[in-house]
């Protein structure tokens, strides 16, 4: 293991390589499926040996009193800065690839929207909302949160007949929850990923924070 991130009840395990990622992966693979075939007794082993007391410090510190073993989220992510071949990735399950391009958007993103591009990084690790921090101990009780939407009638707008305008109010945190700030699919497309200069600009959304503060 190269670093483990902690956020409320979600474990990070990242694996990092500069070299050849193929040959590098492929050495991972036991331990990696070691891990994933027993999340729970990774989480003891984390917290019973003696070369990760550190984790232990801090788990008995600000995990422990909240969450229970069955209530964290463990994921495994591989962060190669050279390009992986699919037939590689195809050998390994159960791992996020942390791709080169995909670490340079989430860079780019927090840069500009903070800390409110978590709820994206918990779309891309595979964490629904409803399972992340103190939302997983009422996740069993489903999503309550509805949202009314009114239909204006067509004489009121300056569109053309057959034109419906749809209109909700909705509070910030949901529907910071809900968003997101680059083109359609953003991570999930290839052909979105790159391109920076589309992405929201931290200048302009500076400016409208100072404005709406």
């Amino acid at each position: 293991m190269d670093d483990i991130f902690v956020y409320e009840n979600i474990v990070l395990v990242i694996e990092y390589t500069t070299g050849d990622p193929g040959k590098h992966l492929l050495n991972k693979k036991i331990f990696f499926d070691k891990v994933n075939s027993d999340k729970r007794a990774f989480l003891v082993f984390l917290n019973t040996e003696p070369k990760l007391k550190s984790f232990k410090t801090y788990y008995d510190k600000a995990i422990k009193p909240k969450y229970s073993l069955n209530e964290i989220q463990v994921r495994v992510l591989y962060a190669s800065k050279k390009d992986i071949q699919q037939e590689h990735k195809d050998l390994v399950e159960g791992i996020i690839f942390f791709d080169y391009h995909i670490v340079k958007y989430f860079s780019s993103l927090t840069k500009v929207i903070k800390r409110s591009s978590k709820y994206e990084f918990f779309d891309f690790i595979d964490i629904p909302f409803n399972k992340t921090a103190e939302n997983i101990k009422s996740s069993s009780k489903g999503n309550t949160e509805t949202f009314s939407g009114h239909i204006l009638p067509e004489e009121k707008s300056s569109f053309q007949e057959g034109y419906k305008i749809v209109s909700f109010y909705i509070d910030a945190e949901s529907l910071l929850r809900r968003s997101y700030v680059l083109r359609q699919n953003g991570w999930k497309n290839m052909e979105n990923v790159g391109h920076y200069q589309r992405m929201l600009l931290s200048k302009k959304i500076t400016g409208m924070r100072e404005i709406f503060s």
